[in-house]
């Protein structure tokens, strides 16, 4: 079981991530789809998807490191985030059943389940020091 100092450390990792990860895709949408191979924004209200996400994830991300200090409002925001990256993982899974060859959202799909196992992780560990 780790320290609340390691575990604090590793959510404070997991928010600033989350908030870089967010970043990239709330102002540069196309950037995004390129790197990850998702379908071209062909017209500007094609990114409002996207750049929701990214919004999402660095709101998310801003407010586990707001909180902290407050393990009962952090685990809150960690379940949020490990909530949206298994959301994220499932949503990349059903569109790798369509376009399976495609390397960069094979990609997107890991990272996402890379997060959501961190996230679920940190959350249980969490929760078992607040038992003790």
């Amino acid at each position: 079981m780790a320290s609340r100092t390691i575990l604090r450390g590793l959510v404070a990792l997991l928010g600033v991530g989350s908030i870089v990860f967010g970043i990239v895709p709330a102002i540069a949408p196309r950037r995004f789809v390129v790197m990850f191979g998702l379908p071209a924004l062909d017209r500007p209200a094609g990114s409002i998807a996207i750049r929701s996400v990214g919004v999402r994830d660095a709101v998310i991300g801003a407010g586990m490191l707001a909180s902290l200090g407050e393990p009962s409002r952090n685990s809150t925001w960690l379940a949020a985030r490990a909530l949206s990256d298994s959301g994220d993982a499932m949503s990349c899974l059903v569109a790798l059943f369509q376009d399976p060859r495609n390397v960069r959202l094979w990609l997107l799909a890991a990272i996402a389940a890379a997060a959501a196992v961190f996230g679920w992780g940190l959350l249980k560990q969490l929760h078992s020091l607040d038992e003790r």
